[in-house]
């Protein structure tokens, strides 16, 4: 998946970017925290305009660095400034103690962490979190943790340096206590981990500042990675992107027949509502025709529902033989139980051989196999997996914290294994396909809200990406374009409040995005 859309970096390949800009671009590393600590005084004064109440909370490493040239800064423009020093101040080395000691010149003081309280942070107008940068790997130390504690209970506005102290910023997880960000100032480069899974409870609105590095580093880091299968490259998606490289424009002779037929298989008996709202999603999505194989009991809720879906009874796996030859892309799962005949469904759909989009059900099919001496299917070629976290713990044989722990290695575990594209859903939505034999770039849809957080949103979007590719685009572009569509769509809803958004409240919007 190409995009022109923002890369996304590793910690090692910062790391590189940062190590390459001073060894041979002859950027000192004091230049480049300078650089840092204007860049977050810069955002100081841009969100919170009325601040003149500083708390700067400084580790001893190049994170407290950065807090350092902040405090000095505030203290320049005449604000009232508080520091803190979380650790042992003969352990601050390099350009860190460089960038103390000329604070310390420029009139800031420092205060020990012993000496802290909550009655001194909850005198000022911002909090800066200093105190833990991109090389934490496992939980805080215990005098951290004391401090993030102490900062998230004071309630106030705080601007985290880089990352949120507490936050792998590799995978988004906390293994221990985080900091709970308002602004997040990250420097260099997007890490993946402030975009996907846990993080997005913790960094809040996100900035990235290059401090000036040549645009010429960027693409050698990327050539780096201490071991891809785990991480690789990944870029944030934008629906604009991805509608250009994946929607193509109808001619003007295009009639129902050239726009492709989508076959949603699921709908069981009281699960109607899962199917048909897939089969919905798939006409507003623009396939040109929609069938609908279920239950008996669903086929006149469907009507009634949308009389365009075309809703056959299906009493057998054998019965869907002729809706199958007519469809181009089959979407299983929402709805289909995991009863006599969601299974007959499911293999009779994977022996048909046609594009597919799996998702619910259908994946609860597909990871039953681990629990047999059979080997999982072969998926028809270009299809889709749509997982949530827990499905994808269950395809994976994992237990569902172990797949939220690391998002990245998880979706890249799964193109391994299934050899297609997957969708690892949830907050910061991972899209990557196989190639070869491994995972292509991850794609991160950023958009989406907790309003998603009800029944029926996933069902809609496998209509929506099962739709795309029915008109002819391919399983990997269909499912970037189909999660930004799907997403963008739900913020728009979400206008009108988060709580009561409903999965059929994106149909129309969908509609509109689409054109």
């Amino acid at each position: 998946m190409q995009s022109s859309t923002p890369a996304v970096y590793s910690v090692a390949q910062v790391r590189e970017l940062e190590r390459q800009a001073i060894a041979d671009h002859r950027l000192p590393g004091i230049l480049l925290m300078a650089r840092a600590g204007r860049a977050a005084f810069q955002t100081i004064k841009t969100h919170w305009p009325q601040c003149r109440r500083l708390v700067v909370v400084c580790g001893t490493g190049n994170n407290g660095g950065d807090g350092w040239v902040v405090a000095q800064l505030a203290v320049a423009a005449g604000w009232q400034v508080m520091t803190v020093l979380v650790g042992d101040e003969a352990r601050i080395k390099g350009e860190a103690r460089l960038a103390l000691a000329a604070a310390k010149r420029d009139g800031v003081t420092v205060m020990a962490s012993e000496a802290c309280t909550a009655a001194t942070l909850g005198s000022v107008d911002v909090i800066v979190d200093a105190l833990i940068g991109i090389g934490l790997t496992g939980a805080p130390r215990p005098e951290h943790t004391a401090m993030i504690g102490m900062m998230n209970r004071a309630q106030l506005p705080v601007l985290s340096l880089d990352v949120p102290s507490g936050l792998n910023a590799d995978t988004g997880h906390a293994a221990g206590s985080a900091v709970v960000a308002t602004v997040t100032q990250t420097f260099i480069a997007l890490k993946g981990g402030l975009l996907t899974g846990q993080a997005r409870a913790y960094c809040g609105d996100i900035h990235c500042a290059t401090l000036g590095l040549p645009a010429t580093l960027y693409q050698s880091a990327l050539q780096l990675d201490e071991d891809p299968a785990r991480f690789g490259s990944a870029h944030v998606l934008s629906l604009a992107s991805e509608k250009s490289d994946g929607l193509n424009a109808r001619s003007a002779t295009a009639h129902k027949g050239t726009a492709g037929h989508l076959l949603v298989i699921g709908g069981a008996d009281g699960l109607g509502g899962a199917g048909i709202l897939a089969a919905e999603a798939g006409l507003r999505t623009g396939a040109g025709l929609v069938s609908l194989a279920c239950h008996a009991h669903t086929v006149t809720a469907a009507l009634a529902r949308r009389p365009e879906i075309m809703a056959k009874s299906v009493a057998t796996g054998g019965a869907l033989a002729p809706l199958l030859a007519a469809a181009d892309v089959v979407a299983i799962g929402p709805g289909l139980g995991q009863q006599a005949w969601g299974q007959a469904c499911f293999r009779a759909a994977l022996d048909a051989g046609k594009p597919a989009v799996i998702d619910a059900d259908g994946l609860n099919l597909l990871a039953a196999y681990r629990h047999t001496e059979s080997p999982p299917p072969v998926l028809p070629t270009n299809s889709v997996i749509t997982p949530h976290p827990g499905e994808a713990a269950r395809l994976l044989g994992v237990a569902t914290a172990q797949v939220e722990q690391d998002r990245f290695a998880a979706v890249r575990a799964l193109v391994v294994r299934y050899r297609c594209t997957v969708v690892l859903k949830g907050a910061g939505t991972l899209i990557a396909s196989f190639r070869g034999d491994g995972a292509d770039d991850i794609g991160i849809c950023t958009a989406g809200n907790p309003g998603m957080a009800s029944g029926g949103m996933g069902d809609v979007l496998t209509g929506v990406i099962a739709a795309l590719m029915a008109q002819g685009t391919p399983a990997d572009r269909a499912a970037s374009l189909g999660v930004c569509l799907h997403a963008e769509a739900a913020d728009i809803a979400a206008a009108a409040g988060q709580r009561g958004l409903l999965a059929s409240d994106l149909l129309p919007i969908i509609r509109r995005l689409i054109d």
